[in-house]
């Protein structure tokens, strides 16, 4: 009854039209820019513009929903919400930070989820899932098929913990650029404050190198899932997500500052948090291990120098698309985690946060 009473009330198609175009010009003075191109650089960027606003827009706002790997552009993913808006808030953030906050809301709201989560598996905090349903719950999969052999095989890349530290960057992100102190006191600090809890569990002193570590991971890479001849999944220390759990901790530190005493003071006696933990917290955020390699360049993670180099040419030969290398090498009863080859950046993610864009 209510679906037809709403269709009753639309307009002629006319007015849809006049509506409609009226409501995209308004996105397109906001988010389309201009700059002098000889190719097709402005045709691709806004069509990833339109793509972007298709998903979320104005509309948005006040929603209780996230922002899907794959937009509303088909069934990849299965509408699972990954780290897909560090990618996007830096646009949001300018043009529509409205739609920043409600989408933030959303992670804010799967918190208690997250919170479960982490208690499972044995860590303290909130540990958002890599792959998130509609309830916040993990979604990922364990198992995953080889098309190319037909084989099932285990899938470890439920182990990127880094997700929670995306979460983190936009929460932080947001507030530099708008300044929201009433949003930091009472969404933002408490997911940044009960994901610093987190990464603090899951670090572990190793005093032969007198530095804390992170172990059993999987970097933004996504390849190396284990190392070679491991029965147990995950590399240690990978360089993204050490540096960026450093970051994370000296964020959750300031914010007690931005929130004032008696916030904290509320958040303390909630969360569980007293000075030792923020003390400790400190510590670890000078002391974890970023692994180098001989020539100084950041190692991906502990042990990548050791790997041996890829026949890119000769597979390319051989496949021509090779983007899916894993499942190339799984078919030939071999393993991308034996060698220096990766699906996505990792170390230059990094770059891209941190000193490309100039945040501090």
């Amino acid at each position: 009854m209510e679906a037809k009473n709403s269709i009753n009330k639309r307009e002629t198609f006319d007015e849809l039209k006049k509506n409609h175009q009226y409501s995209w010009n308004v996105m397109w003075d906001r988010f389309d820019f201009y700059f002098s191109d000889s190719g097709n650089t402005i045709l691709l960027l806004h069509l990833h513009i339109f793509h972007l606003l298709q998903t979320c827009s104005p509309h948005t706002i006040g929603k209780d929903v996230g922002v899907p790997a794959r937009g509303l552009h088909g069934e990849a993913y299965r509408g699972h919400i990954f780290w897909d808006e560090l990618f996007i808030f830096p646009l949001l953030n300018f043009r529509l930070p409205d739609l920043t906050q409600s989408l933030l809301k959303y992670r804010y709201h799967r918190l208690p989820a997250a919170k479960r989560l982490a208690k499972k598996e044995g860590f303290q905090g909130a540990m958002y899932p890599w792959q998130s349903g509609s309830n916040g719950r993990e979604e990922s999969q364990i198992l995953h098929l080889n098309p190319i052999s037909g084989k099932w095989g285990p899938d470890n890349t439920y182990l990127q913990r880094h997700v929670n530290l995306a979460i983190a960057y936009n929460i932080w992100q947001y507030y530099e650029v708008t300044g929201n102190i009433p949003f930091m006191k009472v969404y933002g600090a408490e997911m940044l404050l009960e994901i610093a809890k987190f990464f603090s569990s899951i670090c572990t002193w190793n005093s032969h190198k007198e530095r804390y570590e992170i172990l059993k991971v999987v970097g933004p890479d996504e390849f190396h899932t284990s190392y070679q001849d491991s029965k147990e999944p995950g590399i240690n220390n990978n360089a993204y997500t050490n540096y960026m759990t450093s970051w994370l901790l000296t964020k959750a530190i300031k914010i007690l500052l931005v929130i004032g005493n008696t916030r904290k003071t509320e958040l303390f006696q909630k969360l569980d948090l007293n000075e030792k933990a923020i003390s400790k917290w400190d510590e670890i955020s000078q002391k974890l291990f970023i692994p180098f390699m001989e020539n100084g360049i950041i190692s991906q993670f502990e042990g990548y120098e050791k790997l041996k180099e890829f026949d890119w040419n000769g597979y390319r030969k051989k496949y021509k698309n090779i983007q899916r290398l894993d499942r190339i090498l799984n078919a030939e009863n071999d393993s991308v985690n034996n060698y220096k080859a990766s699906k996505q950046a990792d170390v230059l993610m990094l770059f891209y946060l941190f000193f490309f864009r100039r945040i501090n």
